[in-house]
């Protein structure tokens, strides 16, 4: 992508752009490439930003919409279970998101 060439294929702008790609395949119902795309965008904010990031946690939640897209509900409800420990430790437990 461009942004790779601007920023690096490390830079958190990067990922943002993997991570508005792989939204929008879900919406498409390519969930494969959903997947893809959110994984590269998720090791991005995970190395940039950390593991307990609310972006990291979006990225989760994304990559659990993929997979129940899919129909599988395993991985969906592992990857949801992670984006809310996140949201949880950073936001409480009784934030709206």
């Amino acid at each position: 992508t461009l942004g790779r060439l601007v920023w690096g294929k490390s830079h958190e702008d990067t990922a943002c752009t993997y991570y508005q790609l792989g939204i929008v395949l879900n919406a498409q119902g390519d969930y494969d490439r959903g997947v893809r795309e959110l994984k590269k965008a998720l090791d991005i904010f995970e190395t940039t930003l950390g593991r307990d990031h609310e972006a990291t946690a979006r990225t989760l939640h994304h990559m659990g919409d993929s997979y129940a897209g899919k129909g599988d509900t395993t991985a969906a409800m592992v990857h949801y279970g992670k984006a809310l420990i996140i949201q949880t430790a950073r936001l409480g437990r009784h934030n709206p998101q």
